[in-house]
């Protein structure tokens, strides 16, 4: 089976942008609703009070994971 194949193959399962994506948002879910974000913040908040906004920050995640997927199917995809 070469490289190219399993990709094609991991793609349409297990690293579907679905599946990707769908494990994001099963950790993210998880990671508020046990109170791991709040700690993680409270504990991390910057001098000056701010901290950076999780939401923006997972939706960062979202996008550099749909864009490197994207990339690495056109490499891929070149051999």
């Amino acid at each position: 089976m070469g490289r190219k194949y399993l990709w094609t193959e991991l793609r349409a399962t297990a690293l579907s942008d679905g599946a990707v994506l769908g494990l994001v948002n099963e950790t993210e879910s998880y990671l508020v609703s046990h109170g791991a974000v709040a700690r993680n913040y409270n504990k991390w908040r910057t001098s000056s009070g701010n901290t950076v906004d999780h939401a923006n920050e997972v939706e960062f995640l979202r996008n550099y994971l749909n864009q490197r997927l994207s990339w690495m199917d056109g490499e891929i995809g070149s051999w």
